[in-house]
């Protein structure tokens, strides 16, 4: 799958719809929408990615690109984590905190994870020991390790790879037209 049939199917406003059609039709479907995809985007926020991770994490569409972009450096566990945490901080039920930190532990944090992500053993074992009274913050020094190492290191490949260009560049020649 190309890079621009990639974005067309996460940033169309038809994509759910996209991937239930034949081979044939979607692509009828993609050609018809792909302007749509370009002028949903505003070319100074897309550039705002490239200068500002947080401004990248605040908007919807440069989260989504930013996963797609993790998915193919095999990275996405770490935006999954984070964003797991976030909505973690959204509840206020004791029962339902206590259900997401178990499924945050078991899906990210445990060495047995599927998508563990990358934790020094001071704060994986921090959040061990935290799991027997579960808490909202309790997966805050993994969610600012997480967050920087983001920041570090995958942030300025994203800034740089061919995604991220080619949506910069087909904003740009979207408002050139």
């Amino acid at each position: 799958m190309t890079i621009r049939s990639e974005l067309l199917l996460c940033f169309a406003p038809h994509s759910r719809s996209l991937r239930r059609d034949s081979k044939r039709s979607n692509l009828r479907k993609s050609n018809s929408t792909e302007s749509d995809m370009k002028s949903r985007y505003n070319v100074e926020e897309v550039i705002e990615w490239g200068k500002s991770f947080n401004s990248l994490l605040a908007s919807k569409d440069g989260r989504e690109l930013f996963r797609i972009f993790l998915k193919k450096e095999f990275s996405q566990e770490n935006i999954l984590f984070y964003e797991a945490c976030e909505e973690l901080d959204l509840l206020v039920d004791e029962q339902e905190i206590f259900e997401k930190t178990r499924l945050i532990y078991e899906d990210y944090v445990s060495t047995l994870a599927d998508r563990e992500v990358s934790l020094d053993s001071v704060i994986r074992d921090e959040i061990q020991v935290r799991m027997i009274n579960p808490s909202k913050d309790m997966f805050k020094s993994a969610r600012e390790h997480i967050y920087n190492l983001m920041m570090r290191d995958s942030y300025p490949r994203f800034k740089n790879s061919e995604i991220y260009r080619k949506t910069l560049d087909d904003c740009r020649q979207y408002i050139e037209r």
